[in-house]
This record gives C-alpha cells, structure tokens and sequence, in this order.
C-alpha cells in the first residue's frame, strides 16, 4: 500500500531500489541542418559543435572514449539530386576524453570523406567503444610547486585568468605540459580542458613536448627581428631538422622563441638554456649548431 510505503520511507526504511546508472555504450550527437550546405568549412563548424557536445556528454558519465565517427549524407528525399552517404572512424591510440584531441581527430575524419558538389543535409558524430573512467591520472609536482599554484590561484578575480600563470609554474616544474598536466590544471581551476589547450597552442613559450639536452630559444621581439632574429632562427632550424616549437628527432635540441631579454642593441639574441648570447646572425647560428652537436657548448643548466 501507498500509505504503508509513505511511513516505512519516513522511518529510514527504504522502499524503492537503488538504480544505478549505467554508463552509455555510445555517444550520439546529430542534427539536420536547416538549409542544404556543400562547403567544407560549414560542414567543419557543424561536426565541431557536435563534438564539444558529444565531448562533454562523455566527461558527464566518467568515461573515456577509443574511437570516434563522423557521417555525413544528403536528402534521401530530394531524388533529383545527387546522392551521397558515408561515414568514416578514427582509433584513438589511447582512450580519451579531450575535447581538442576529439576535434582534431574529426577534422582528419572529414577531410577523407568530404566530397564537393554535394549538398549535405546531415552531419552527427559518435564516439564509440566507452570505457568507464576509474581513476583520474595524476602529474607529480614538486611541493614548493603546489604551495606555489595554491597561493597563485586565489589572487586572481576569476580562475580562468590564473590559467596563464598556472601553465607556467607546471611548465617549470615538469619540464612540459603533457595531455595529464593540462588535464589536471583544467580540473583545478574547473575549466575543460579545451580552455587550456587553447593557451598551450597559442602562446609558443608553453610546450607540449620535454625539451632536448639544449634549450635554444631566440628572442623574436622588434628590434631582434629588424637585426635578422627569423633568418637567425630558420638557420638552427635548418642545422636541426627541427621546426620552432618542437625538439629534434635525436633530442638534442628544442628550438623556441624568447621574449625581450632588454639586450636591444646586440640582436638578434639567443638563449641557451639560461645563457645568454648577442649578435647571433646566422652564421653564428650555424657556428653554435656545430658546438651543440660535438657538446662543446655549455647547456646554460
């Protein structure tokens, strides 16, 4: 009886059996579009609204996804037009639930089933092959560093301006930002991870890569670039193999840009580790290369 249930609930016992709620197998984000679209970058900016969706739907439920699809197909209705459905999957190497992994991986998925001259009528997305998160990854900082970030973040009017000082103070702990520290900085401050890649991706002082045995950064700032900082900076590049932002194959050298070190009137400068050096144009630059590669110069630690 109703009654009956209504006063054993009111006296702790409980009469309704705990659901619990299960995971979803798959995640599903679609949507017709309003009017017909053929070009590629509409198409893009759909799919990439559909994956911040389907992104955040799997961080709701604690999961991780393997792989992610993304369809694509006309008006099955409009038989005078041309026809076209099709859909392609890209595996993950590891489970995820990175918004800017998903997007970059639907991009690619796009661009190898994007067809012109067709009038696209639907688009969606999927993430399939879920697994429940267990545990949250953890990035071993110094404690000095945590006392540090918890004395940073509470400065700060509004937790996303602390992102940038945060970034730097893992950075200089970690050596780098791996996929787990800005994952870990996102939940500290409770942004989405995306918020940070954004800063990651944006600003070339932060890296996403450990950094080789030489640190070699040039200073690109006005009057380093009027005395030749880019030819400087495209000569290491050159002697490296290694374009600005990463570190060479044999992870000798990570190249990167420095801001003003205020030595204006000896440009271009480099910095070596935490060495300074003036007047580097590049043949000089060609001249350090050499030295970095038989160990001769100093690694400025």
């Amino acid at each position: 009886m109703v009654g009956e249930r209504i006063v054993r609930e009111l006296t702790g016992v409980s009469c309704i059996p705990l659901e619990v709620t299960q995971p979803r197998k798959s995640i599903m984000v679609s949507r017709s579009f309003g009017s017909m679209i053929s070009d590629i970058d509409n198409l893009k900016e759909a799919i990439s609204n559909h994956v911040v969706v389907a992104a955040s739907k799997l961080r709701s439920q604690s999961s991780l996804c393997n792989s992610i699809c993304i369809f694509i197909q006309t008006n099955r209705f409009h038989i005078q037009e041309p026809q076209y459905k099709t859909a392609q999957e890209i595996l993950f190497s590891e489970p995820t639930q990175n918004t800017f992994e998903l997007l970059k991986a639907s991009d690619k998925a796009l661009k190898l089933i994007y067809k012109p001259k067709f009038r696209y009528h639907k688009a969606g997305v999927i993430l399939s092959q879920l697994i429940v998160k267990t545990d949250n990854k953890m990035i071993s900082l110094k404690a000095e560093t945590i006392e540090k970030i918890d004395k940073l973040v509470p400065r700060y009017p509004t937790v996303r301006s602390a992102a940038l000082p945060l970034c730097h103070l893992v950075q200089e702990d970690l050596g780098y930002l791996s996929r787990e520290s800005i994952e870990w900085i996102a939940e500290r401050l409770e942004l989405q991870p995306i918020n940070i890649q954004e800063l990651v991706t944006f600003y070339p002082m932060l890296r996403t890569e450990p950094t080789g045995e030489y640190h070699v950064r040039v200073c690109r700032t006005l009057p380093c670039a009027l005395a030749g900082a880019y030819q400087t900076c495209r000569s290491f590049e050159k002697e490296f193999d290694c374009k600005v932002g990463h570190t060479s194959e044999d992870g000798l050298v990570t190249l990167g840009f420095v801001e003003c070190h205020a030595d204006c009137g000896k440009g271009p400068v480099v910095m070596v580790g935490e060495d300074e050096y003036t007047d580097i144009n590049p043949k000089k630059a060609v001249e350090m290369a050499a030295k970095m590669k038989s160990g001769k110069l100093s690694k400025g630690l």
